[in-house]
């Protein structure tokens, strides 16, 4: 075509200016922006008052992506010539593509105005609304089209999109299938469909639409990528490969891929093919940090941390301000003990002028109990960003540390202020109240928080758990009843329920909703937690340690899941495998305070770790100082120790915090006879012993009484 108007051009140059603006129009849909460039600067040469090679010009800058470049030449086409409508229409996408969502619609109601019979005009403004969250007016504009052009398989996806954004899910999915018999290689269709499937619980039907985005478009990276992380998901690491290895072109993109392949790798515990896939990556594309960070990790989990820092070093050469490189290092340094390198690192984090960078310096200064510098690294931050929800909240975390219960109060409701339509100061607020015992108030919170977003699970828990904070049963049961009837098909209802009746000590019918809970809910790895709890209540430890291996099966990073596990073993004297259970809690997250506070106690059992005990128990106390448990612990050390003076403060701190924990009795009681108080020591035993005849050091304490007596 392009050789025809040439030799038209020749014949009859009169033609020039319009034959020209043909070529360069030609040369853009052959995605050969260079020569539409070339075409058009002759056409400006030429005409420089004329719109047409403004035009041609424009359209390969957006072609090229070049935004505001085409925006500036499809004006000056405009000013040219205003009737140009695909200079309206590409104007409109252009100013789409950068955001600027009204500006876009103006252009493209021109377009409407100027050529009704354009359809695809109303799918642009269909993208507007869905993107201002105007489903209702999306649908409108998508209809439109559908009527203009009946067999638009993009208009029936993205009709899809909006009723899946309204949750209709039934109606989407059959908009989607619509437009797949339309256009059964329209990919977009496989993908909405596969998350659908993913989001319901349905892994064997979302795996059959990724596979066949794939099939249909193998070449895209992204859509291979979407596959392969649902099958390392679903620990189908050989499959995973398969598809890694389809994919490999030999080309640099293939980095990706072989990122992909290394945590596959990881997956079957292959650590030396993991390695090689992930420095393959990194040679491939020495700017894609995604490996380094995936090696690292790698390094770290095997214990070798240096090799560890060299990995993050080196995505640091590439990527000198990559905030997530720098504070995922200094975290490393820090846990090393390495506090000066740590810092140096978190302070330039902060100097990336990110917020990500100055919360992990604040965070950093609250680790080492600089709650000061803390505070003046988040002021500091919302002086440049004063609507940054996140800093507000990590503020509002340090003012609870140090208990200024107001000025918490303050930033929940600053938040509330800045995000009016966002249910997180409201949740944030009553979390608060909660914790001050202020239940009312927490109730009125989570409430406002339900107004703004019905659909909150967690909110609702926490809204049947501040009732029956107040004792009020069946306010929290007609929440459970509700949540049930509204999203029959959702667990959190039935576990709502299962919660409520623990706390009535009714296990039994608990013990059936949990389990409806966890038959509804994929992933629900609470509810067996829950379940195990009240067998580890019932004295069935067997059957609790099943449980939580399920909860560990469903969520193998819930540090909590270790813990519980501990505990089973602890009561089935099972010792040694409580401190490994326990340890492993600390690995997820080392300051979990029932897992320092529990491994600090059987340390101490076994003499010979009492000093690892009595470290456990200072870090424990320093983190939680109002913790009786904590408290206890760190005086019965103490006592083992051989400072009794130091343990007797710390018992009566922990007596005062704990007032109907016999076994804290019992170990003031050993204390004050270490220091020949027989009389204080026989009023502790003497009130052990009132408040429970059967705690586990009842008989020892009868035992002493006796002595006591002679």
């Amino acid at each position: 075509a392009i050789r025809c108007y040439g030799n038209i051009i020749e014949i009859d140059p009169t033609q020039e200016l319009a034959l020209n603006t043909e070529i360069g129009i030609l040369h853009v849909m052959s995605k050969k922006y260079d020569e539409a460039l070339r075409t058009a600067k002759y056409i400006i040469s030429k005409n420089p008052k004329k719109a047409e090679g403004y035009y041609v010009r424009g359209l390969a800058f957006y072609g090229n992506n070049h935004l505001n470049d085409a925006i500036t030449d499809l004006q000056l086409a405009l000013k040219f010539n205003p009737a140009i409508v695909g200079a309206h229409y590409f104007l409109g996408l252009a100013h789409y593509l950068k955001g600027d969502l009204e500006q876009a619609r103006t252009e493209l109601s021109k377009v409407i105005a100027a050529r009704p019979d354009i359809s695809d005009v109303h799918l642009v403004i269909g993208l507007i609304n869905l993107k201002k969250g105007w489903t209702e007016e999306a649908m409108d504009e998508i209809n439109k089209a559908i009527e203009k052009n009946p067999n638009n398989a993009f208009a029936y996806n993205l009709l899809g999109t909006a009723h899946m954004i309204r949750k209709e899910y039934d109606v989407a999915l059959k908009e989607m299938e619509k437009a797949q018999e339309l256009d059964p290689k329209l990919v977009d269709t496989y993908m909405k469909r596969g998350k659908y499937y993913l989001m319901i619980g349905e892994p064997a039907a979302a795996e059959k639409e990724l596979r066949t985005a794939v099939s249909i478009d193998p070449e895209q990276i992204q859509i291979r990528t979407s596959l392969i992380l649902f099958l390392i998901s679903k620990n189908k690491y050989d499959y995973a490969i398969n598809v890694c290895n389809e994919g490999l072109k030999n080309k640099p993109t293939d980095a990706f891929i072989y990122n992909l392949l290394g945590l596959a790798y990881i997956g079957k515990k292959d650590v030396s093919a993991a390695i090689n896939s992930f420095t393959r990556a990194e040679s491939l594309n020495p700017k894609f940090i995604s490996p380094y960070m995936n090696l690292a990790r790698l390094f770290v989990s095997e214990g070798k941390n240096d090799k560890a820092l060299e990995q993050y070093d080196a995505a640091l050469k590439a990527d000198p301000n990559n905030a997530e490189v720098i504070i995922t290092s200094a975290l490393l340094l820090e846990r090393a003990g390495r506090d000066t390198e740590a810092f140096n690192r978190f302070a330039k984090a902060k100097y990336t002028n990110t917020p990500v960078g100055y919360m992990a310096l604040a965070a950093f200064y609250v680790r080492k109990d600089d709650f000061k510098h803390g505070i003046d690294t988040l002021k500091e931050l919302l002086a440049k960003q004063p609507k940054l929800i996140e800093a507000r909240n990590e503020l509002a975390a340090i003012h609870i540390k140090k208990n200024n219960i107001k000025d918490a109060e303050a930033e929940y409701k600053e938040i509330i202020r800045i995000a009016p339509d966002s249910p997180i100061g409201h949740n944030r607020l009553a979390a608060l109240y909660l914790k001050t015992g202020e239940n009312e108030k927490a109730i009125a919170e989570f409430n406002e928080s339900l107004k703004i977003r019905s659909d909150q699970p967690e909110t609702i828990i926490a809204l049947a758990e501040a009732y029956a904070r107040k004792k009020d049963f069946i306010r929290a049961e007609g929440i459970a009843r509700q949540a049930i009837s509204k999203y029959p098909k959702k667990g959190f209802g039935y576990h709502i329920m299962a919660d409520m009746l623990t706390k009535q000590k009714s296990y039994e019918r608990a013990l059936m909703y949990y389990e409806k809970s966890e038959k509804l809910s994929t992933g629900d790895f609470l509810s067996p937690i829950g379940t195990g709890n009240i067998y580890l209540l019932q004295g069935k430890t067997a059957k609790a340690l099943e449980a939580f291996r399920r909860a560990e099966t469903m969520n193998p990073r819930y540090a909590p899941v270790y813990f519980y596990q501990g505990m089973a073993f602890e009561r089935m004297g099972d010792k040694n495998k409580a401190i490994e259970r326990y340890r492993k809690t600390l690995d997820f997250s080392p300051s979990y305070i029932p897992a320092l506070n529990n491994l600090a106690y059987l340390y101490a059992e076994k003499r010979q770790m009492l000093e690892e005990a009595f470290k456990l128990a200072e870090t424990a106390k320093k983190i939680a100082p109002k913790d009786g448990a904590v408290t206890d612990t760190l005086g019965w050390i103490y006592y083992l120790r051989g400072d009794y003076d130091k343990s007797i403060l710390l018992l009566k701190e922990a007596l005062s915090l704990l007032p109907n924990e016999p076994s804290v009795r019992y170990h003031l009681g050993l204390t004050y006879i270490k220091k020949g108080m027989r009389n204080e020591a026989r009023r502790e035993l003497e009130g052990a012993l009132k408040l429970a005849s059967n705690f586990p050091e009842a008989n020892e304490a009868k035992r002493i009484l006796k002595g006591l007596s002679q």
